[in-house]
């Protein structure tokens, strides 16, 4: 026996210490319903561990639950958080690749008294392997030590001892283990050759170490997921397969390979074979030909509403210039000695008759464009069933609710971004809610910043897309969901807001909410304030269940960058010729003026003109006693200095005003030093991305 791989499970506990890092967090927030789960799979032996059980678990898993990627060529995102996979797999009556089965199948196992240790293996292509995390396998022990692996297609039926060297015949393919004191290979004979499948090494691995390549296999041109679909189950005789539109079934030694007939063809295949029904938006075509690349249209990304939106916006955009002109014209004649117009920066005469026409004929053209379309929008949706959000068009609006959004809200514009919660990308209606049978007691609220939107959490890393709520999720086995707000609205309107949805998330979550932890990037560390300051004052129920507050880059001291604006407004509006101007610089929204000092509260802006210098006289506003603060800052520097602290900072947001410090001390936050994190050589946006930022949060909130 192999004296490294043996430490697993000759020391007492080892085997027990190792796995619980794996599962236990999952366990803790939700038991899984075992009954379920045999069920699906068809079991209805014995629960006592033992070889025999699980030697019956592995077969029956493996002729019930079909090894299948659909999810990634119908563009559906596969989350690795163990109540998503039982909902998709158990109640859904789905399959799944490596990540998915034996990540489920091992917390089945542990849940029945199994030891188990989840492996990282590395998969070959020809003589090359793969990277590490490439595939998960499950090491069990059980009158010795088991390689279970329900996850690799067309593999063994039955677990394999771990003892090196022994070969092992299962229903006419023989599988063996070989290898070193460092790793085990995986070997298949195929007729006289012994071929390597995959190895794997005696480290033991969480869950969400695989996230990462769990994203890779989804999205990377280079993955195999994403060039090719499969679907496949083990028979008692053989196998049945669809490969993209192949249909491939093997029994006995035969092999029968026909090409699928059409979609409607693939559909039943799909659920006579699998138990799958698909729903009837699938992309059939996707799935069987991964390649067939996306209708191309390039008003895909516009809503019938758009138009509307467009035509109001071009009306005062026409109307503002009209103004700037006249008050430029305006300011010349002022220094010439010329008398104006009735009101300041209006000219007179036939020169202010021209510029009234212009700028009330627009508006009146505006208008009667804005009421044609109001009559047709309804019509045009119905006909339609009006254009599902893209991402691009959702950054565009959300970027546009930033610079503007108060604007838009005033013009009653189509534009207009309300304010709601958000869970596996789509808005909660508390008198609808959608089954939500995964949705645990633990529940993670994360806030965007200014411009943004909720699904701006989800990023590039490396290559691979990554999601602090999703990283979270499989960590601490909390349910996330995502606000998406108008960030061109005050901060203290937007808090109050969010405070009543907060309170209507506690009455109406499926399960009761044991606690809930808020991670918040930018201004949603303001949000998050103003909304627990006004909760308080009005004795909701909520903030009694916070339990804990990331905030990420939050300017709780004001940014640089707005305070700059300012002056620029101050700057402009100094000289007569450059003061029509100033108009531009005051287009900004009252979310961002906001900013200059971090204003949270209604009094810290409400009787001041947005756009005159005045003070920091912002009311002070400590952070909740009772609930766990932490603060993440970055910085563009490679170290802490003075100037770094005061002016760098992240490139919008200064360390001191992300951690809390102020020269006035009634105005520190008071962040302990265990509570604060500081990423060198990092921006702002990066703090989405970053995996420093990721651990660390998991220590905090463990």
């Amino acid at each position: 026996m192999n004296r490294q791989f043996s430490t697993w499970y000759d020391e007492p506990g080892a085997c027990r210490a190792l796995r619980a890092d794996g599962f236990r967090r999952v366990v803790r927030a939700k038991a899984m319903e075992i009954d379920a789960y045999l069920k699906r799979i068809g079991y209805r032996g014995s629960r006592e561990p033992s070889a025999e059980v699980l030697t019956q678990l592995h077969r029956a898993h493996m002729l019930a639950v079909p090894f299948e990627n659909l999810d990634i060529p119908l563009s559906q995102p596969i989350v690795l958080s163990l109540p998503s996979l039982f909902d998709k797999i158990v109640r859904r009556r789905r399959g799944g690749f490596c990540y998915e089965l034996n990540g489920l199948f091992g917390w089945l196992l542990e849940q029945i008294g199994f030891e188990v240790v989840m492996l990282s293996a590395r998969v070959f292509d020809g003589a090359r392997q793969g990277p590490e995390f490439d595939h998960l396998v499950l090491l069990v022990e059980v009158e010795g030590s088991f390689i279970a692996d329900v996850g690799f297609g067309d593999s063994f039926l039955e677990p394999l001892r771990l003892d090196a060297g022994e070969e092992s015949v299962l229903h006419g393919s023989s599988y063996r283990l070989v290898g070193s004191d460092s790793e085990k290979i995986l070997e298949r004979r195929q007729e006289s050759d012994w071929e390597p499948q995959y190895v794997f090494s005696p480290a033991p691995r969480r869950l969400a170490d695989f996230s990462a390549m769990c994203r890779y296999q989804q999205t990377s041109p280079e993955s195999k997921f994403t060039r090719k679909t499969v679907c496949s189950l083990a028979t008692p005789k053989g196998r049945t397969t669809l490969s993209n539109s192949r249909l491939i079934m093997t029994a006995g030694g035969g092999r029968e390979e026909r090409e699928v007939s059409g979609q409607e063809e693939y559909r039943t295949l799909l659920k006579t074979h699998f138990g799958i029904d698909l729903h009837e938006e699938a992309r059939i075509d996707r799935l069987m030909d991964p390649r067939t690349p996306p209708a191309k249209n390039p008003l895909k990304h516009l809503r019938t509403s758009d138009l509307r939106g467009a035509a109001q916006m071009a009306t005062q955009a026409t109307a503002g210039i009209t103004r700037i002109a006249e008050g430029v014209h305006r300011s010349v004649w002022d220094t010439m000695g010329i008398p104006g117009g009735k009101a300041p920066g209006l000219t007179r005469g036939i020169t202010g008759l021209v510029y009234r026409s212009v700028h009330d004929g627009t508006l009146l053209l505006g208008k009667g464009v804005d009421t044609v379309l109001a009559k047709l929008q309804p019509f045009l949706e119905t006909v339609a069933k009006d254009k599902a959000d893209t991402p691009d068009r959702a950054r565009l609006v959300a970027a546009l609710n930033g610079v503007m959004g108060d604007r838009l809200v005033t013009g009653r514009s189509p534009f207009v971004t309300p304010m709601t919660l958000r869970y596996r990308g789509e808005a909660l209606d508390w008198n609808a809610l959608p089954p939500m049978p995964e949705a645990t007691g633990k529940v993670l609220l994360l806030i965007h910043g200014l411009c943004m939107n909720d699904s701006q959490w989800r990023v590039q890393r490396e290559g691979h897309q990554f999601d602090h709520g999703e990283a979270l999720e499989t960590a601490l086995g909390c349910t996330p969901v995502y606000l998406r707000y108008n960030s061109g609205l005050h901060v203290s309107q937007n808090g109050r807001e969010l405070s009543a949805q907060l309170e209507q998330l506690v009455l109406h979550w499926p399960t009761p909410i044991e606690e809930l932890t808020v991670v918040a990037h930018s201004m949603g560390g303001l949000l998050t304030r103003s909304a627990f300051h006004y909760a308080t004052l009005d004795a909701l129920r909520w903030p009694g269940l916070l339990k804990s507050i990331v905030f990420m880059g939050t300017p709780h001291h004001g940014a640089p960058l707005e305070r700059a604006g300012n002056w620029v407004d101050v700057i402009l509006g100094s000289s007569p010729y450059s003061a029509p101007f100033a108009k531009l610089g005051q287009l900004r929204s009252a979310g961002i003026t906001d900013l200059r000092f971090g204003h949270v509260v209604d009094e810290d802006w409400y009787g001041h003109p947005r756009f005159q210098r005045k003070p920091d006289n912002r009311k002070i506003v400590s952070l909740p006693e009772s609930v766990a603060c932490f603060a993440v800052a970055a910085t563009t520097a490679s170290k802490r200095s003075p100037l770094a602290d005061r002016l760098i900072g992240d490139g919008l947001v200064p360390l001191n005003s992300a951690l809390g410090h102020h020269n006035d001390l009634r105005r520190t936050l008071g962040f302990k030093d265990a509570s604060q994190l500081i990423v060198f050589r990092t921006n702002h946006l990066e703090l989405l991305s970053s995996p420093e930022v990721s651990r660390q949060m998991v220590e905090w909130l463990d």
